[in-house]
C-alpha cells in the first residue's frame, strides 16, 4: 500500500492523538478499551505506509482478544495481521495466521472471510499458485462487493491486480 501525501502530513499529528487516546485509556483501567483502537489504528498505519507499526496494532489486538476469550473480532485481527506480514514479505508466518483466522472465523463474518482471503490470495501468489491465488482474490472482492466497506472493497481490488499481475495477466489487472 503507498500512502498519499495528504496520509503523510497527518502522521505527526497522529503520533500525538494517539499518545493521548493511549493515556486516556490507561485512565479508564479496562483491558478491552484499548482494543477497540487497534484495528483502525493498525489499518491507519498500513494506509500510511508503516507496515511495522500497523502490524504491532494488530498484534495488540490478538493479544488483547486472547487474553479476554474472544474470537469474533480476533478472527478480523488474526487476519489483517496475516496481510501485513505480507506486506512485510513475511509470507510463511502470513500464512500460520490465515490458518488461525479461518479456524475462527464465523460463515456469515463478512470481514474475516474477506480479510483472511486477501492474505491467503497473496501467500499462494508469492509460491506461484496463481489459479488458487486469483480463485481466492476474487472469492474476497466478490465478498466486499456486498458490502459498503469502501476501503477494503479498494484493497480486494488491489489484491486482485497484485495476484494477476504475478500470474502474467496484467491486461486483466489493469
Amino acid at each position: 500500500m503507498r500512502p498519499s501525501s495528504r496520509c503523510k502530513a497527518g502522521t505527526r499529528s497522529s503520533a500525538s492523538s494517539r499518545t493521548r487516546v493511549d493515556r486516556l485509556m490507561d485512565e479508564i483501567g479496562l483491558p478491552e478499551a484499548p482494543r477497540n483502537t487497534y484495528q483502525g489504528r493498525g489499518e491507519a498505519e498500513r494506509f500510511l505506509g508503516h507496515p511495522e507499526r500497523a502490524e504491532q496494532q494488530f498484534r495488540r489486538a490478538w493479544s488483547c482478544g486472547t487474553q479476554l476469550g474472544e474470537t469474533g473480532f480476533n478472527s478480523t485481527m488474526t487476519a489483517l495481521l496475516a496481510s501485513v506480514l505480507c506486506d512485510l514479505g513475511r509470507f510463511d508466518e502470513a500464512e500460520a495466521n490465515v490458518d488461525r483466522s479461518r479456524e475462527l472465523s464465523a460463515d456469515d463474518d463478512f470481514a474475516s472471510q474477506a480479510a483472511w482471503r486477501m492474505a491467503q490470495a497473496r501467500v499462494l501468489s508469492h509460491r506461484g499458485e496463481h489459479d488458487e491465488a486469483i480463485r481466492l482474490a476474487d472469492e474476497a472482492l466478490a465478498i466486499n462487493e456486498a458490502t459498503d466497506y469502501l476501503t477494503w472493497q479498494a484493497e480486494s481490488d488491489e489484491v486482485r491486480g497484485m495476484v494477476l499481475t504475478a500470474a502474467g495477466r496484467t491486461d486483466e489487472a489493469q
